[in-house]
């Protein structure tokens, strides 16, 4: 094992925790970097796609993270399964893009291995090469997922609650946004960010930012901007404001925003945002678990890597028409990939509509 380079820290007493941030060292160094993916990310849930995404059997969602490539499908059950994207034979990638359809089968493109869309080998040129090959054994490699409300989660270790059970102080608050009926606005988009993840996380963990950093947020609802931080998951809220502001984009959001027939009166005119986290830990108390981490003997040494920024949108289909058809009608493209809902076929790629964002469904936004 190659010899730790990772510095010495004198873990702070728990009173002296209090306000203080991580050693300047921790939030670039390489080495450490690996540590946190291996110790903190591969038993965290990840957020891969909505039902929504992969509606009928063959449509899949790929999802590269920490060195990994992760597949979830709709197999012919109708079971929604999740595999490591490679192929048992020699490890190649089985499945190229974000999203797609496969059909019935998947059909490795270097040696033709081909699965069914349970994970089984179902088919291997040149069989009888193969001495004492075992079939059953050699099926894709299944990941462990969990369904929440319509979205898909997967994780590479156990080690952290349920999706379920990490959400379940605010689910009387998801229940009514009906997010199993979600379906995409856009697709969602994946971008490399110079930023450190740990920047990110104290961020959303700081609501005092809100009023400088954000004016346009501040004008839309004042100062009454909420954190708040249960064991496994948090709370960011926000009313929107009746008193029109001067800037006039802001003041379409306001008259613009639909209503929404499901949601009780006072969450017409709230935003909100939930974010699950790694740990368990109470920012302060991250932050002295992150300092003990550094004292660890070392697995390996590895490469810094970049954060990716997510982003895409989803809302209820209807409520989405509607709002298209109040501002002028449905552009052809959006009318013929809804057409016959029923029919089971999917619409053209690069099918649907441009949605300005002041005309977008709200809803409670999983981070």
């Amino acid at each position: 094992m190659k010899p730790s380079r990772l510095q010495s820290v004198v873990p702070a007493a728990p009173a002296d925790t209090d306000g203080m941030s991580l050693p300047a060292w921790i939030y670039r160094d390489a080495e450490f970097f690996e540590r946190e993916q291996q110790a903190i990310f591969r038993s965290s849930w990840q957020l891969v796609c909505h039902l929504s995404d992969v509606a009928l059997p063959g449509d899949f969602h790929t999802f590269e993270f920490g060195g990994e490539s992760v597949v979830v499908l709709r197999a012919e059950d109708g079971a929604v399964r999740a595999f490591h994207n490679v192929c048992r034979h020699r490890a190649s990638r089985l499945l190229d893009g974000p999203r797609g359809h496969c059909g019935r089968r998947i059909t490795c493109p270097y040696h033709a291995w081909t699965y069914a869309l349970d994970g089984r080998l179902v088919a291997v040129p040149r069989r009888d090469s193969f001495s004492g090959l075992d079939k059953a054994r050699h099926g894709l490699e299944p990941l462990e997922h969990e369904l929440f409300m319509g979205f898909v989660f997967v994780r590479f270790a156990p080690g952290l609650p349920s999706v379920g059970e990490m959400a379940a102080p605010y689910v009387h608050e998801l229940a009514p946004y009906r997010m199993e009926e979600l379906v995409p606005l856009g697709r969602v988009t994946l971008r490399p960010r110079a930023v450190n993840w740990k920047n990110v996380a104290d961020n959303y963990s700081d609501g005092l930012h809100i009023n400088v950093a954000h004016p346009g947020l501040t004008r839309l609802f004042g100062k009454g901007y909420g954190i708040e931080a249960q064991p496994w998951i948090d709370k960011m809220w926000g009313t929107l404001r009746d008193t029109p502001p001067a800037n006039w984009s802001e003041r379409l959001y306001q008259r613009l925003l639909p209503p929404l027939t499901a949601l009780p009166p006072e969450r017409q005119r709230l935003w909100t945002y939930f974010r699950l986290r790694a740990s368990g830990l109470a920012p302060r108390d991250a932050r002295r678990a992150l300092s003990e981490l550094a004292h660890q003997p070392a697995r390996q040494s590895g490469g810094q890597g970049a954060d990716r920024a997510g982003a895409g949108g989803y809302g209820l289909e209807q409520l989405h028409l509607r709002t298209l058809e109040r501002r002028g009608g449905m552009p052809a493209q959006f009318r013929a990939a809804h057409a016959r809902p029923d029919s089971g076929k999917r619409p053209a790629a690069g099918s649907g509509a441009r949605v300005e964002p002041w005309v977008t469904p709200r809803s409670a936004a999983m981070r």
